[in-house]
């Protein structure tokens, strides 16, 4: 059977809570805080889980939150290929108002990648990919890396075959 491989080049902790009327300039006191594991591929994996399927999860990660994110998906038991970064990855944060039931969504950018470290996740999903694989690249792009990123896979691949 072909393996489904996701790709999640700017993935996120996503930090969300609650608060009963947000008012600017007042400090406001917030429901504890929920963490997931997010980001356009790790999304995906997470739902073929829950339909009872398999992935491989692939992302680039560092720092602590990159440590979390990677236990999280441990937690899960979501198979995964972490490509080492120097920077952290993104926390995005979203918060509820309990009085009106507006959230507010707060996304973050996502670190700076410098070329080695997204020609390296090249190369790595290059050498992992075999004929039949089914790709699933999904997510953002991480300041840093080309607008073309994918098509630069594609590309990749076209000469190889």
């Amino acid at each position: 059977m072909n393996r489904i491989i996701t790709l999640t080049v700017n993935p996120a902790i996503d930090k969300s809570t609650t608060v009963s009327g947000i008012k600017p300039n007042n400090k406001l006191r917030c429901s504890h805080p929920v963490y997931e594991a997010g980001g356009g591929g790790i999304n995906i994996s997470r739902v073929l889980l829950e339909l009872g399927g398999t992935s491989l999860c692939m992302y680039m990660a560092g720092g602590p939150t990159g440590t979390l994110l990677n236990e999280m998906l441990v937690d899960f038991g979501i198979p995964q290929l972490v490509v080492p970064i120097k920077g952290w990855v993104r926390e995005n944060f979203a918060v509820t108002d309990t009085a009106n039931k507006e959230q507010y969504r707060f996304g973050m950018p996502g670190l700076t990648v410098k070329e080695q470290e997204w020609k390296k996740t090249l190369e790595q999903l290059e050498a992992l990919l075999t004929e039949g694989d089914i790709l699933v690249a999904s997510g953002s792009l991480c300041p840093g890396m080309p607008i073309d990123f994918f098509a630069e896979f594609l590309k990749l691949h076209e000469i190889k075959m």
